[in-house]
């Protein structure tokens, strides 16, 4: 049954997966068998972060955390850890991201898990990156892309790369090394086209958006604005992302009345986004991460 909602989900069929993993938890509960209720617990996290659901996927991946306490549970908890850091980074709480994907990239290392391993530094960098720490982050990605050139599939190995292309490229980007930041995206943008994998795209494209932006090449940088804004994916950060950078563009060229539309457009969007947390703790880290783009309007 665990089985069977995994294969539903690979085909993309969230709603059959749910059934067959709260089935298969149900069953496991009545049958004692606390790994495998673990494990679809886990899974149910897992289809939250895919439906950028992230609040409530902490709350799925730490029911799966209880259950394995005091079990052998080593590569199940391990990529738990690893899904779980990546919510904590994505709801904007970088010391506890930090502190979740520390333990699991240790546990990952441990059980030599090097096709989840990659995923982990990559993201660990990511951290790193939004603390400010860029020298610890540069070697996590590089740590990251060494074991993803290792990797014996093909298509998988090119994946892993434009996305750590990606992460280094927010790296160059940060420090202001714009040519060495529009190198990486493009060639990120380019595999993630290539493999159809529109989530990761949509983020390359508002960086690409960003860097064009600073280097005040405004056309360019309106191109992938709009870009972000006409592809449709569960996320929403970046479509926001993409509206607010498109204001400031409209506010630059004198256009008032452009750029209020788009500040309202992200904000709306920004609200929804905080509507669905029900956490405050998943809430106050997120109110920290739109407090820039607040701060952008009033200078408006």
């Amino acid at each position: 049954m665990l089985r069977r909602g995994t294969c539903h989900a690979l085909h993309g069929d969230n709603a059959a997966a749910d059934v067959l993993f709260r089935k298969t938890m149900n069953t496991a509960q009545r049958q004692r068998f606390r790994l495998i209720e673990a494990k679809a617990a886990g899974n149910i996290g897992n289809l939250r972060i895919r439906t950028a659901e992230y609040d409530d996927a902490v709350r799925w991946l730490r029911r799966s955390e209880d259950l394995m306490t005091g079990i052998a549970a080593g590569a199940t908890r391990a990529r738990n850890l690893g899904r779980l850091g990546w919510c904590y980074y994505l709801l904007g709480d970088y010391e506890r991201a930090l502190q979740v994907l520390s333990e699991a990239e240790a546990l990952m290392r441990e059980l030599d898990l090097a096709g989840d391993h990659w995923i982990v530094l990559q993201n660990l960098g990511r951290t790193l990156q939004g603390l400010g720490d860029h020298a610890r982050a540069g070697q996590s990605y590089a740590r990251a892309a060494a074991i993803a050139e290792s990797l014996e599939n093909r298509e998988g190995s090119a994946q892993a790369l434009a996305d750590i292309q990606a992460a280094r490229a927010a790296l160059a980007f940060e420090r202001g090394n714009y040519s060495e930041a529009t190198f990486r995206a493009e060639e990120a943008l380019r595999i993630q086209a290539a493999h159809q994998l529109p989530t990761e795209r949509q983020r390359t494209l508002l960086l690409l958006g960003e860097i064009w932006e600073r280097r005040e090449e405004w056309s360019q940088a309106a191109r992938f604005y709009n870009q972000v804004i006409g592809l449709s994916t569960a996320e929403s950060d970046p479509v926001w992302g993409a509206y607010a950078g498109l204001a400031r563009l409209h506010a630059r060229a004198h256009r008032p009345a452009e750029a209020e539309a788009a500040y309202r457009q992200a904000f709306a969007l920004m609200d929804r986004s905080l509507a669905q947390l029900q956490e405050p703790e998943h809430q106050l880290p997120f109110i920290a991460k739109m407090a820039r783009f607040y701060g952008n309007y009033v200078d408006f």
